[in-house]
């Protein structure tokens, strides 16, 4: 059953790419053992769901299609790192990726606009969670992520360095109002 885009009933989005963002990028990291979170991102979400927010994870993950690791192994990565979302307080509202790339293997060698700097993931998010691209903000750690949120009409963009997320926690309060208890 497909959902119903009602605008009146849009809400703002923090849209997070994974790697680099959420954890630390250790090139096509995919096991619990390997994942560190980066300082201050369970803070930043904390303070984006308290603005009235949801937060979508967008991200790439043609290591999937290249063989270096499995969906599944994916799939198992993403539910630990919902897990401590979840765990914490501040639970994710959604996560779209992208095994697919021109360079993959098999059923995944395909030129998808789900693949950032393509906005796919970020316009079906929009329709499904009914959110409104126009008030909400991206934070990414390639220029593939900003440009993804550019074509997308998504305003608020910003390039972290891969180490810390402080920055993002300082636009985000100042531009989101905390809604009332």
């Amino acid at each position: 059953m497909k959902r119903t885009f009602h605008p009146a009933k849009t809400t703002p989005a923090l849209f997070l790419d994974r790697d680099g963002v959420i954890n630390l990028d250790k090139i096509n990291t995919h096991k619990v053992a390997d994942c560190e979170f980066l300082p201050g991102i369970f803070k930043l979400v904390k303070a984006a769901k308290n603005r009235g927010l949801k937060v979508v994870v967008v991200t790439n993950q043609s290591g999937i299609g290249r063989n270096i690791f499995t969906e599944e192994d994916y799939l198992t990565f993403r539910s630990y790192i919902h897990g401590e979302f979840k765990r914490r307080g501040c639970a994710l509202d959604g996560e779209y990726y992208c095994p697919y790339h021109v360079e993959a293997l098999g059923k995944y060698r395909l030129d998808s606009p789900l693949r950032k700097p393509k906005p796919g993931m970020l316009l079906k998010a929009a329709e499904e969670l009914n959110i409104d691209l126009k008030r909400s903000m991206l934070i990414g750690d390639h220029l593939t992520d900003l440009k993804a949120a550019e074509s997308a009409g998504v305003p608020l963009r910003l390039l972290v360095n891969g180490r810390t997320v402080s920055s993002a926690l300082q636009l985000l309060t100042q531009r989101f109002k905390v809604l009332p208890r």
